[in-house]
Parts: structure tokens; C-alpha cells; sequence
């Protein structure tokens, strides 16, 4: 059974907070402590910080896409410019974590296992 996407409005400062359904039927909220913001460069700059962590990409449906960087603001600002596997998908928001540089990785790995992002899954 593959997992359900859905957005769920929290109010102005908390838009597009993303659940999932498990496998076992219960919501895991996903950020829900995070604020989420909207996708776009004004956002981008006014409240993705220049720091190490990691962030997710959505749309109303679906996550979209995880990621990690030592400058995370830089990071999202590159996607939206220009990047296809991303904006194709119809991005509305995104959410961010800051993490220390070593534990990156791990932290990614941790929410590409539990969203499943469209443009994260491995093909082949």
C-alpha cells in the first residue's frame, strides 16, 4: 500500500505542514513542530537560513524532494532557479531543519525513508 500524502493547513505560520499515512493506518506528522513556508525566492531568502541542514520540498500531494547542504538557504535558491526534477512537480513549499555537518546524512536519510519523495526514489 503506498503511502498518503496530505497538507494540512495549521494556520498563517505553519502552512502546508506535511503528514503521512503509515502502513499501520495512523498520521505521522512530518515538521510538525518546523514552520513551513511558501516556495518561492522572496521566502527562500527571508527564511531559509545560511546554515547546515537538511529540508524538504512539497506540493499539496506529495513530498517532492529531500535534501542536505551545508547552506541551505543557497541550496533551495538553486532548485528554484532551475531545477526541473523539482519545479516540474508544482512545489508549494518547503520545510528545513538545521543539523550539524556530520550528522547530515543520517538526518536525510532518516526522512527520505519515511516521506518517500518523488524525486529521491532510486529507478532501476
Amino acid at each position: 500500500m503506498a503511502d498518503k500524502f496530505k497538507a494540512k493547513q495549521i494556520g498563517p505560520e505553519k502552512r502546508h505542514v506535511l503528514h503521512i499515512a503509515n502502513r499501520g493506518g495512523a498520521d505521522m506528522a512530518i515538521g510538525e513542530a518546523k514552520s513551513s513556508y511558501d516556495w518561492n525566492y522572496h521566502s527562500i531568502v527571508n527564511n531559509a537560513p545560511p546554515n547546515s541542514g537538511v529540508y524538504a520540498i512539497f506540493n499539496t500531494a506529495v513530498c517532492i524532494y529531500v535534501g542536505e547542504s551545508e547552506d541551505i538557504q543557497a541550496r533551495l535558491a538553486q532548485h528554484l532557479k532551475g531545477d526541473t526534477r523539482i519545479t516540474r512537480n508544482a512545489p508549494t513549499g518547503f520545510q528545513f531543519e538545521l543539523v550539524p555537518a556530520a550528522q547530515r546524512v543520517t538526518r536525510q536519510n532518516q526522512l527520505i525513508a519515511a516521506l518517500n519523495p518523488v524525486c529521491n526514489r532510486k529507478t532501476g
